[in-house]
């Protein structure tokens, strides 16, 4: 059987993103952009994490189902889930 790779903050600051982190636990941005899809197989992300979107869209799959996100949209992220892929569209 297949695991599915978990992916800690001090990882996810290796890959591009503009952000600050604080002690490899919190990421602090107020303007992320996606340059290209990341998350290219499932996986899981090492916390919590609380994204509002205030500008731009972008798809997400989290459990295998696709959201899309748009300004006003709050997205909750826990340790259990499985993400697919995060893409910006605008």
């Amino acid at each position: 059987m297949n695991t599915i790779e978990k992916i800690s903050v001090s990882q996810l600051k290796n890959i591009g993103l503009e952000m600050s982190v604080l002690d490899d636990d919190i990421i602090l941005s107020n303007n992320i952009e996606i340059k290209n899809k990341i998350f290219d197989t499932p996986c899981r992300l090492d916390g919590f994490v609380l994204l509002f979107c205030t500008n731009g869209e972008a798809e997400i799959q989290i459990n295998f189902q696709e959201y899309k996100i748009h300004p006003g949209i709050l997205v909750m992220n826990i340790p259990e889930n499985v993400i697919w892929h995060i893409m910006q569209i605008r």
